[in-house]
């Protein structure tokens, strides 16, 4: 799952989390992350790459953002299928 511009992987048997978000319970391990600082469009903090990818909202991801977003994870599903390939 994507969740504030990283990828996290389901870790626990079961998949019935009661609504608790990526990074807030052990169930989640973080896979990789594309967006880095604490600012956003609108009020940028210079120190990473949410001062481009991130919306003023500081949940939704920019045009940009998501183009990245959608780029990180193709690399992760092409690694994993090439794990797969025999």
């Amino acid at each position: 799952m994507t969740y504030l511009g990283s990828v996290w992987r389901v870790t626990a048997d079961t998949v019935s989390f009661s609504g608790v978000a990526p990074g807030a319970s052990v169930r989640w391990q973080l896979e990789t992350y594309m967006y880095t600082g604490t600012g956003q469009v609108g009020a940028v903090a210079g120190n990473g790459t949410r001062d481009l990818f991130l919306s003023n909202d500081g949940l939704h991801a920019e045009p940009a953002g998501s183009i990245a977003l959608a780029q990180r994870i193709e690399i992760e599903f092409r690694r994993d299928l090439s794990a797969l390939a025999v």
